[in-house]
Parts: structure tokens; C-alpha cells; sequence
């Protein structure tokens, strides 16, 4: 039996160019974790000693992707940064300082300036202090000396914030703050849970109603719009650390690299870009980086 060629179907769509006036403009980060050898950090930093801090393959691909982020911040004119915790990574007191370019809090603090002031100088800038762990001392917030000392640069303004804030950009509330580990696995669960009693809270005149929820601390991104609220889960500027609470859901715990771009038009609408980046996998072995994170036998 011959066999008819089908002819393929051509459908012709008609491209139509949207216009849309953006009056806000907002970049959000978090989750730094500088001085992290499996995290961001800036060049040129050195110890008290004086001895400089050299980074690894890894960290020189976010430390770009950072940077890619910080000129898109630029080209769209965004005139305030959120900064969502976990800035610094403290010195891991439970393993020692275990995977630590250094553990000296002053170091560290001086190497978030350096970074964060690219991101932060000329604008303003709204910080939430992260999980106590990685702030380390207690009593003492590395974040806020960073919050402080950038906000001392011509043209800039830093608000601290502490632990929680509601922000009113023009009309909406946003709900901003680190974030927990409420979820740890299906964290969509916890996204879910968290807009229900805040439309429980609303109705009992607890809190104001909240149009947009923004947390870090899990370094994986997540967006969820509903009918009338917006949850934006931030990812961090880390790969994977292998450290016993994560290598216990390895899979679960691989992360998002990057930011988001928080937008809203004359009409009050939000949208939200989110700018993902390709995660290196840094892995040591007997002080050794693994070329791709695999080890030959």
C-alpha cells in the first residue's frame, strides 16, 4: 500500500509588540554567603596578614554571574535593591569553620562591602538580617555593619530592617524577610501555607493584607501568583555545600544561582523576571577542586 506524504500544517501567528509603563522598579538578592568556598565572593580581599584570598574556578563563574545581574539592575533603572539575609556565612561554628575561605568576621565583613556596594551604591537598599547561625556572634550583626558602612557611600541609602518588615510600594504590601525552613521538602507546602493565614490574620484585622510575600534562605527559586497575592522565593549566589544537612536530600538540595526583578506598571500590577544562572559544582577532594564535581578512579 502506497503511503501519502502528509503535508505539514503552517500556521501563521501574528506577532503583536505590548507596551507596558513600569513605575517601580525593585532588584531582590540573598543568600551571599561570602566567604563560603562553595559561594560568591569578591576578588582583591585579603587577611589581617596580608595575605590574599584567592577563589576557585567556581566562584569566579558566580562572581560574573553576579556581575551580569548588577548591570541588568542598571539597565532597567531599578532604584531599590532587596537584600534578603544570609549575606555573609559566619563561621560555621558546628564544623569548625569547616569550608571557609576565612573565618575572621572582620574579613568577612569587609569583603560583603566590597561586593554588595556594586548592587547597593546610587540607590536604596532595604536588609533583613538572615538565619543567626551565619551571623555567628551573638549580639553583634555582621550583616548590619555591612548595611551600615555601604550606606555611608556618596548618593546611597541603606534601611535596616531587622528580622521582618511590611513595605508599601505605592498601594501594595510586601511582605519581606529571610524566610525559614518550615517546609523542607515540598516547600511549595510551606508557600501555600503561608498566603492562607495571612488572608486569616487580614481577616481578623492582625496584619494588613499582603499582596507579596519575598523570602531567601532556601537558594532555590520559586514564583507563585494567585488570584490576588504574589510569593516570591529568592535563590542565593551559592552551589551546593556539602555539609551534612544538605547531603542527606542531596538531590533535593542542589540550588538556583541568581536574582529577580520585581516590577510594577501604571496600573499597579507586579510581574517579576527572574534572572537564573548556570551553578558550578565545586567540590574539594584532599584540598583538591574536581574539574566538573567528578572524581576519577
Amino acid at each position: 500500500m502506497k503511503r501519502v506524504k502528509e503535508k505539514a500544517v503552517v500556521v501563521k501567528r501574528k506577532v503583536k509588540s505590548l507596551m507596558r509603563r513600569f513605575v517601580r522598579k525593585l532588584a531582590a538578592i540573598s543568600d551571599g554567603h561570602v566567604m563560603s568556598l562553595y559561594a560568591i565572593c569578591p576578588e582583591g580581599i585579603m587577611t589581617k596578614a596580608g595575605n590574599p584570598l584567592v577563589l576557585n574556578e567556581g566562584q569566579k563563574q558566580i562572581l560574573e554571574s553576579y556581575y551580569d545581574f548588577c548591570n541588568i539592575a542598571d539597565e532597567l533603572e531599578c532604584e531599590t535593591v532587596l537584600m534578603g539575609g544570609d549575606m555573609l556565612h559566619g563561621q560555621n561554628p558546628k564544623e569548625r569553620g569547616l569550608g571557609l575561605m576565612a573565618t575572621d568576621l572582620d574579613t568577612q565583613i569587609d569583603a560583603g562591602v566590597a561586593l554588595y556596594s556594586r548592587i547597593c551604591k546610587g540607590r536604596k537598599s532595604v536588609w533583613v538580617q538572615g538565619s543567626e547561625y551565619h551571623i555567628s556572634t551573638p549580639g553583634h550583626n555582621t550583616e548590619k555593619n555591612i548595611c551600615d558602612r555601604i550606606g555611608k557611600l556618596p548618593e546611597t541609602e541603606t534601611i535596616w530592617a531587622g528580622a521582618v518588615v511590611n513595605m508599601d510600594l505605592d498601594g501594595r504590601i510586601i511582605n519581606f524577610s529571610h524566610g525559614g525552613s518550615g517546609a523542607f521538602i515540598y516547600r511549595e507546602t510551606a508557600m501555600a501555607r503561608e498566603i492562607m493565614f495571612s488572608k486569616v490574620a487580614w481577616a481578623n484585622n492582625k496584619l494588613p493584607k499582603i499582596d507579596m510575600f519575598i523570602h531567601g534562605h532556601w537558594h532555590w527559586f520559586s514564583y507563585l501568583h494567585e488570584y490576588d497575592v504574589h510569593f516570591l522565593q529568592l535563590p542565593g549566589w551559592t552551589s551546593f555545600e556539602p555539609c551534612p544537612i544538605f547531603i542527606k536530600n542531596y538531590v533535593r538540595f542542589q540550588p538556583d544561582i541568581g536574582g529577580a526583578i520585581i516590577l510594577m506598571d501604571d496600573e499597579g500590577r507586579i510581574q517579576v523576571w527572574h534572572f537564573l544562572y548556570p551553578v558550578p559544582r565545586i567540590t574539594y577532594i584532599q584540598n583538591k577542586v574536581l574539574k566538573d564535581g567528578v572524581m576519577s578512579i
